[in-house]
């Protein structure tokens, strides 16, 4: 299959953001069938199309096992600025596939474990997991919804510290991700008037030491809870349209408490096809909040107001400036349709929670493209909500959060480019940290059955003084991917991959990775 380096696959997945419970998508513009090619021809489907991804007839549910042997060579195995070792690692990858829809159910589900084992250094022996499924059940149809979702993976804890090459068990500053979550939900339709919808949503934030990790993560298990009320205007509202909502949101872990409590208006004028007036008032109150910030100063009267521009079914775009948390409040979105089978979207905003509402927030807005594939709602990459570009952290902080993804296709050619920009303040003497990556991934099918892509990830890292490491780092991974389609079910890859990385930890690491995959 082609793929990109395992780092590269989930790298700036996470984002931190205020969280929205994201309806599937079971329709897609030009665009977004685009980018499910370029991932098509990324998971070995190559010189298939869309339409037969979307068209073809299959069984209401299918079952799909899959596994894979992978061999990995490193001339850093642990990692380290001196004396470096290297080794030989066998990965054996047993997975299972779940998707389709009826009526009243959709699932999507993918779950694989692989055991890695080392030629030498056998104490680095170990296990991995990774789960990505969004579920959708409506017992009773358009009344009664009930949204499942879970992700569990391995991820980096410190940015700042050393990273791997590749993903691999056995290493220090890493773990196991375990984030869950259902959300049942009650609408009912007031005639042409309004729609209200009555839900409440709990997540399970979980970290262990899944196969062998080297050092302990001492990051807090959390639940977050959050019950809301919504109404929003109906079809005979076309000039102007409103919501109101109430909702109340509770973060608990052992060294997290986190309350807040949100009433909220927001209501857009439509002047003419093009503009657009969006206003939006509301009022915060934090009942408990165990930061370094009071809870007086983020309570408070809200608002923002800004512009909606709409110039044609190629562009849509919103900014919007007001006051929110004790500080100017800022947030933005744009969709531009390049070409036909290119888009670029953004977004920027502003929120206050904890590390495990970020991770919580970022499952819920993971969405199924035309493909049945997960993806991310910002560039439509394959989905790691679980993943950050900072570091991992207990407490409650205050985040600006820039991100934007321009992907697509053109004849034989296919890239991405995708980039994510976050600010975090922990209050008062608490400090913060900064991390900036992008990545670039360019690719071409050279033949029926071949294609080979290049990569290039950049990030900056700066922890001035956070409950972890305090430093800066600058990591740069490049990498080259060859696939081959052995038959309709067998697939070969080689990648090449390096990363070099300076700052508070100096480590250079390359790694040669061959794997043969078969779906059964």
């Amino acid at each position: 299959m082609l793929s990109l380096p395992a780092e590269a696959q989930t790298y700036g997945g996470g984002q931190d953001q205020q969280g929205q419970n994201v309806a599937i998508q079971q329709n897609g513009n030009a665009s977004q069938q685009s980018l499910a090619a370029t991932r098509l021809a990324a998971s070995g489907e190559i010189g298939a199309t869309v339409v037969d991804a979307v068209e073809e007839r299959k069984p209401a549910f299918t079952i799909t096992p899959s596994g894979s042997i992978q061999g990995t060579y490193t001339d850093n195995v642990f990692v380290v600025p001196t004396n470096t070792q290297s080794d030989w690692l066998s990965t054996i990858t047993g997975g299972l596939d779940v998707s389709g829809k009826t009526e009243r159910t959709q699932i999507t589900a993918n779950y694989s474990v692989s055991g890695d084992i080392y030629a030498t250094h056998s104490a680095l022996d170990g296990y991995r997991q990774d789960l990505l499924t969004v579920d959708r059940f409506e017992p009773v149809k358009n009344i009664f919804l009930i949204d499942l979702r879970a992700s569990v993976d391995q991820e980096q804890i410190a940015q700042t510290g050393p990273e791997a090459a590749t993903l691999r068990s056995g290493l220090a500053n890493q773990t196991q991700v375990a984030n869950a979550t259902i959300t049942p939900s009650y609408v009912e339709k007031w005639g042409s008037w309004a729609v209200s919808t009555l839900s409440y949503s709990l997540n399970e934030v979980a970290y262990f030491d899944g196969g062998n990790n080297a050092t302990a993560n001492n990051l807090n298990d959390s639940t977050q809870q959050t019950l809301s009320a919504k109404l929003t205007s109906g079809a005979l509202f076309n000039q102007l349209t409103w919501d109101m909502s109430l909702s109340q949101s509770v973060s608990r872990g052992t060294e997290t408490h986190l309350d807040q409590q949100t009433a909220e208006a927001d209501a857009e004028y439509k002047i003419n096809t093009m503009f657009r007036i969006p206003v939006t008032v509301g009022y915060d109150n934090f009942s408990e909040n165990q930061s370094g910030f009071s809870s007086s100063s983020l309570s408070g009267v809200f608002w923002n107001t800004g512009i909606h521009f709409v110039p044609g079914p190629r562009t849509d775009l919103t900014l919007r400036y007001g006051r929110r948390y004790d500080k100017p409040y800022e947030n933005g979105s744009l969709t531009y349709k390049v070409f036909p089978t290119v888009q670029f979207t953004a977004t920027y905003d502003i929120a206050v929670q904890t590390q495990q509402q970020t991770l919580a927030n970022a499952l819920q807005g993971v969405t199924v493209d035309t493909t049945g594939a997960l993806v991310t709602p910002v560039g439509g990459l394959p989905a790691t909500p679980n993943q950050t570009n900072n570091n991992l952290v207990n407490g409650v902080y205050r985040s600006r959060n820039l991100q934007f993804g321009v992907g697509g296709t053109h004849g034989l050619n296919f890239f991405n480019l995708n980039g994510q920009l976050t600010a975090r303040d922990f209050g008062g003497n608490r400090g913060g940290d900064r991390a900036e990556n992008i990545s670039a991934t360019v690719g071409r099918n050279i033949g029926p059955l071949t294609a080979i892509s290049l990569v290039a990830q950049a990030q900056h890292t700066v922890d001035t003084a956070t409950v972890l490491d305090v430093g800066k780092t600058n990591s740069l991974l490049t990498g080259v991917n060859l696939a081959y389609k052995v038959n309709e079910k067998t697939n070969m890859t080689v990648d090449l991959t390096r990363r070099h990385e300076t700052g508070t930890f100096k480590t250079d690491e390359d790694a040669l990775v061959i794997q043969l995959s078969h779906k059964f």
